[in-house]
């Protein structure tokens, strides 16, 4: 029974230290603390591209824009045909419809009953009734009714009641004739020109300024 009671109570003491040594070794343990590092991935960026895409057809054929063969933002270097109205970025050729557009340069000639020009003419312009232009004309504008020009006229612009130009260099032949500089002449009723002497004549106004 003392052997018994020896070796029991010897167990109880080695067991009892190592319970002390595992605890204490757990103690001591520092789990290091898992850094994720967050890698920045380049985003896709779309980058616009900085070259004129310069479309462009040979042939339009247009019914109400933009019902048309081409889109408007092409350019037409050759014939563009339009029923009721069309419009093309810029012209290079003939231009035949009711009611024609250009948003850039048109050259070459054009006929129709409205002629709407966003930006310069260069060639012969005919409107049946109305001429509207928002930059320069350089060459013949003739229109029925209207013609109106915000801004150079260089060479003839005539229409059977009003001509309209910001400065014309060249011959205006209308009814009522207007423009704020002149260096040539207009025929008319009325001539306005505003920055001369006489702001309006009669018949006949020449200057050269």
């Amino acid at each position: 029974m003392k052997y018994t009671k020896a070796i029991t109570f010897t167990l109880l003491v080695t067991l009892t230290l190592i319970g002390l040594q595992t605890n204490a070794a757990g103690k001591t343990e520092r789990t290091e603390p898992q850094v994720i590092q967050a890698v920045a991935t380049p985003s896709k960026v779309d980058k616009k591209s900085t070259e004129d895409e310069n479309y462009f057809g040979i042939f339009q054929l247009g019914f109400f824009a933009p019902l048309q063969i081409m889109p408007e933002d092409y350019a037409i270097y050759g014939l563009k045909l339009g029923t009721i109205y069309s419009c093309n970025r810029e012209l290079a050729g003939l231009d035949l419809g009711l009611c024609n557009e250009t948003t850039e340069t048109h050259y070459g000639v054009s006929c129709a009953i409205l002629s709407r020009r966003q930006g310069s003419v260069y060639g012969l312009n005919v409107a049946g009734i109305m001429n509207l232009s928002k930059a320069n004309e350089t060459g013949l504008s003739l229109s029925g009714l209207y013609n109106e020009i915000k801004g150079g006229m260089r060479g003839l612009q005539m229409a059977l009641f009003s001509n309209q130009a910001y400065d014309v260099k060249g011959v205006q032949l209308g009814l009522i004739n207007y423009t704020r500089n002149l260096q040539g002449v207009q025929i008319g009723i009325l001539n306005f020109c505003k920055n001369q002497p006489f702001k309006f004549t009669l018949f006949v106004n020449a200057w050269n300024k």
